[in-house]
């Protein structure tokens, strides 16, 4: 994967956007902004990007997103439940239609037996539909994790704006 696929990538994304008349937002956790810096890169992504909430702590989901830390300690931070709660939240928070959220361990340290290096939810919320799908990047260099998973995101967003009346979703 190379930085002009992730380009590609955004250009067809926000050209489908604008098609569509569709308003997207992000909330990364371990991408740290990647996926909005990728997208706002593209000449014209103001029309079709609202905002990008970078929520990295537990304290700045809840804050920023209205997600109960209550329900983080319950699920974890890592897990599907909170993937989807995190794009609900900049469903509802921002002037939106599609969001797309990611939340995991990067690393290359804070893994755990349950949620090692390389376990990611990536969270899709749109006019009442919500989904995750999970990965296990086990096989990408920590240094390279977030590159996929930017890679991975806006393809999921992507297909999300290419068949907006399926559920485009691969859950592990």
């Amino acid at each position: 994967m190379k930085t002009k696929d992730i380009k590609r990538l955004s250009e067809e994304i926000i050209l489908k956007a604008k098609e569509r008349q569709v308003i997207i937002s992000t909330a990364e956790s371990c991408t740290g902004g990647l996926i909005g810096s990728a997208l706002t890169s593209i000449s014209g992504s103001s029309a079709v990007y609202d905002r990008g909430f970078i929520t990295y702590s537990n304290e700045s989901k809840s804050d920023l997103l209205n997600i109960d830390i209550k329900l983080i300690k319950k699920y974890g931070a890592v897990s599907k439940e909170i993937a989807i709660l995190m794009a609900e939240g900049a469903l509802k928070l921002s002037k939106a239609s599609l969001t797309v959220s990611v939340t995991g361990v990067a690393g290359p340290g804070g893994g755990t037996k349950i949620n090692p290096v390389g376990r990611v939810y990536i969270g899709i919320a749109k006019e009442n539909k919500q989904f995750s799908r999970s990965l296990i990047q086990k096989w990408i260099k920590n240094g390279n994790i977030k590159i996929n998973l930017l890679f991975i995101a806006t393809g999921f967003l992507h297909d999300n704006l290419k068949f907006p009346e399926k559920r485009v979703e691969d859950i592990d």
